[in-house]
């Protein structure tokens, strides 16, 4: 199939959708676009699955959502996380699917009125399904986001370092449009295209 060039005039003016933010996700992530893909990354017990939680209920006012719980899956230590967040309140927003594969996701993806905002977590856990357990390649997660150019997926990921481990979550880091770091309670935007600067504390240290 042949490729079209982009005017440089008609790119210029394009209008992209984007989020509104206010207050503390303002100065932490700016005017997001609504597409691509964000990386939440840090080491364990430094409050990933509150920060990815707390967006996701944030997030649900402004598109549909769907969350992967893959590592902890739908056991109580994500229960607990879960009512944490107070998750109950916004439920019509968002849809839990766990144990989902690339292939499950491209098959709910298709769907009409399919939620817009997905969350994976973790990345090292994604496959492309149930009978691959390879990690997925760089490769393989460019092809998901081109296959679903007005979704967002937001990706959790162990860290090592300071930085995402393991070779596909160095990818997406490098693909995201804004990665955030996770210590200690304390979420870093590492980097940011869209203007936010400002590093949020969580709640509940």
């Amino acid at each position: 199939m042949s490729k079209t060039a982009v005017s440089p005039q008609k790119f210029s003016r394009k209008k992209f959708k984007t989020m509104k933010f206010t207050g503390k996700y303002k100065e932490l992530l700016g005017t997001p676009e609504c597409s691509g893909s964000w990386i939440i990354f840090g080491d364990s017990g430094n409050g990933k699955t509150t920060t990815s939680l707390e967006l996701l209920k944030y997030l649900t006012n402004f598109k549909k959502c769907a969350y992967v719980p893959l590592e902890e899956g739908v056991q109580l230590s994500f229960q607990q996380a879960f009512n944490q967040a107070n998750l109950l309140s916004v439920s019509s927003q968002f849809k839990l699917w766990p144990d989902y594969t690339v292939k499950d996701l491209d098959e709910e993806l298709s769907k009409p009125r399919a939620p817009q905002i997905i969350f994976i977590d973790s990345v090292q856990y994604l496959r492309m399904n149930d009978e691959s357990y390879s990690e997925l390649t760089k490769f393989e997660y460019m092809e998901l986001l081109k296959r679903h150019p007005k979704t967002l997926f937001i990706f959790i990921s162990h860290a090592k370092n300071n930085e995402p481990k393991c070779a596909l979550a160095e990818a997406v880091y490098y693909g995201s449009h804004i990665c955030m770091w996770v210590k200690d309670f304390v979420v870093y935007p590492k980097k940011n295209r869209f203007g936010g600067k400002t590093p949020l504390e969580l709640n509940d240290k």
